[in-house]
């Protein structure tokens, strides 16, 4: 892809409480792009390896699509250069806004790129380090410090990759690199990710759904109470059969489960980032992996269902001693040395 616009900013913190109250603004602007400049951002963008990152959703709106970040990279984007300026100083102190006194100043970086109707843009802090320059004369070798230099190659540098067409349903999620966020205080792991890029981590949509329906299967085998698996069989009916297609473990607990058994369900998953983790439900590999209801009686008999067919040809009944009953006419049989 062409590298067309880059944007520059000296980026100091002023989230405190005294700084909150008036407007700081980040020095700097549009920057020439000459031939050493793309060839070290093309460098940085092929260190970074988004294609490996962790994907990043933006918190919108499902409607509207709504987020002001979302809405100043797409400005930066596809935005003429006077729009695009004014996207790229947005962000510049929505970032300072985001640093409170435990960051150093930073170098914000911004550079997008195009190859037809599909634009990249990306999102760079570098912070601040001392270098040495050792110069040659005559009278002997001199070594100054320099100061006011950025490391491209920090584990405190954080970068943020979107791609996408200027479409209603583009530009949602992107990869980011934020080495601190395995490393750091959540507080501080949550300064790029959710404080400036308003974003939440992500998986894909079938990961997510294959990992989803792992957990409610677990949950069914873990939990004794009948009520508390009647949740959880809801909660599968619900997801296959809902118009909403964006989801997280923490809002399927949060709106199907409750008590015990939402507790269950959440002490299920693996970390925090997973728990808020979006991801496109794919219903096709949720059926897939919880097609079957299966039922043991006390007279030694197995009854399998599909999902579908409960309440249907299948009848459950009883608050506490439950009893299963069941409809249909044979269309086949068969006799095995073992159930399954």
């Amino acid at each position: 892809m062409n590298l067309f616009r880059v944007h520059a900013f000296a980026v100091v913190p002023s989230r405190t409480a005294k700084e909150e109250k008036k407007k700081v603004k980040s020095l700097g602007g549009e920057v020439k792009i000459t031939v050493s400049l793309k060839q070290a951002i093309n460098a940085n963008i092929k260190a970074a390896k988004f294609e490996n990152k962790a994907r990043v959703d933006f918190q919108v709106d499902q409607k509207m699509r709504t987020n002001a970040v979302r809405d100043a990279v797409v400005s930066y984007g596809f935005g003429r250069r006077t729009r695009a300026h004014k996207a790229a100083m947005e962000l510049a102190e929505k970032l300072s806004r985001a640093m409170d006194l435990r960051s150093d100043p930073k170098l914000f970086l911004l550079t997008a790129m195009r190859e037809g109707d599909v634009r990249r843009v990306n999102l760079w802090t570098f912070p601040r380090d001392e270098a040495f320059q050792l110069s040659f004369a005559p009278g002997g070798p001199t070594l100054y410090i320099l100061k006011d230099v950025f490391s491209q190659t920090s584990d405190l540098r954080k970068a943020a990759d979107f791609q996408g067409k200027n479409f209603f349903n583009s530009f949602l999620s992107g990869r980011a690199l934020d080495f601190q966020s395995k490393n750091a205080s959540l507080a501080i792991a949550d300064f790029w990710i959710k404080d400036f890029l308003m974003c939440t981590f992500g998986m894909s949509g079938d990961s997510g759904t294959r990992l989803l329906a792992d957990m409610l299967r677990d949950a069914i085998d873990v939990v004794d109470d009948p009520v508390a698996k009647d949740q959880l069989f809801t909660a599968v009916l619900a997801l296959q059969h809902l118009p909403q297609d964006r989801w997280s473990l923490d809002e399927v607990a949060e709106k199907y489960l409750s008590g015990g058994v939402r507790e269950e369900f959440l002490d299920l998953i693996p970390n925090e980032e997973t728990r808020t983790a979006t991801f496109d439900l794919n219903r096709n590999v949720l059926q897939s992996r919880l097609r079957f209801r299966i039922f043991r009686l006390d007279t030694g008999v197995y009854v399998s269902s599909p999902v579908d067919e409960i309440g249907k040809s299948l009848a459950i009944s009883g608050d506490g001693r439950r009893t299963l009953s069941v409809s249909g006419t044979i269309i086949a049989e068969k006799m095995r040395a073992r159930h399954g």
